[in-house]
């Protein structure tokens, strides 16, 4: 009889120990996907502003190209006019330009 009351105990214990597992599982299984949820949804923002970045960058490329072309019609202008004063300063200005171009590639390699 005792042996039968102890077995019946150590069922009822197993028997809570496993409606506890299973209702840790569940709580642990609705804050993982909370989590992820969460994670998403900061993903999507990391993208949106690496899209912008990217789009940033690829204007102000656009916009270096086109005055780096501006100065170097300049130059040429300024050395056939017999100003190398300006053309050496156009020049100046145009590895500046260079350098920013460099760089707005540089930066939408890393947003790529």
């Amino acid at each position: 009889m005792f042996k039968t009351v102890f077995t019946l105990f150590r069922g009822s214990v197993a028997a809570v120990e496993e409606e506890l597992e299973d209702r840790s599982a569940l709580l642990i299984l609705d804050q993982q996907m909370r989590d992820a949820g969460a994670a998403v949804e900061r993903s999507k923002r990391s993208l949106a502003l690496a899209i912008a970045g990217d789009q940033q960058e690829g204007r102000r490329l656009d916009a270096t190209n086109a005055r780096i072309a501006d100065l170097e019609v300049r130059a040429t202008a300024a050395l056939d006019g017999g100003r190398e004063d300006l053309a050496r300063e156009a020049a100046q200005a145009i590895a500046n330009l260079e350098a920013d171009r460099d760089a707005a590639m540089t930066a939408r390699t890393l947003f790529a």
